[in-house]
């Protein structure tokens, strides 16, 4: 702990919602906020009620879904650049790409993700 009280950490935790010992690191990061430690903390996660509880008054919250526009775009546009560039996506039949690219675009929802395209 002596490194964050002299210094500034910069902690991300992404999908906090899909661990599996999400208690465990809710006291942990609660614990960090009690020693006043110099911690500057991003989490993504899905409005879940034990999450919400666990944070503190100086939470800001960015709902993924009032920007739900904006996210697809990027979304469409990192798959449409990986099926164009990669090259062993670039060999798969226009067909399958196609059903790639409708098939993430779809089950995003809204939901940026680094989407893995390794074939």
């Amino acid at each position: 702990m002596k490194i964050c009280k002299e210094n500034t950490v910069f902690l991300i935790l992404d999908a906090l919602d899909e661990c599996e010992n999400r208690d465990e690191i809710l006291s942990f990061l609660c614990g960090l906020e009690q020693e006043k430690a110099n911690i500057k903390l991003l989490t993504t996660s899905r409005e879940e009620a034990d999450i919400a509880q666990s944070c503190g008054q100086a939470t800001l919250r960015l709902k993924m879904e009032n920007h739900r526009r904006d996210v697809d775009r990027d979304v469409e546009a990192y798959v449409g650049r990986r099926l164009a560039h990669d090259p062993r996506l670039k060999k798969l039949a226009q067909a399958v790409q196609d059903e790639i690219r409708n098939s993430l675009n779809e089950k995003s929802a809204g939901m940026y993700v680094v989407i893995d395209l390794g074939v």
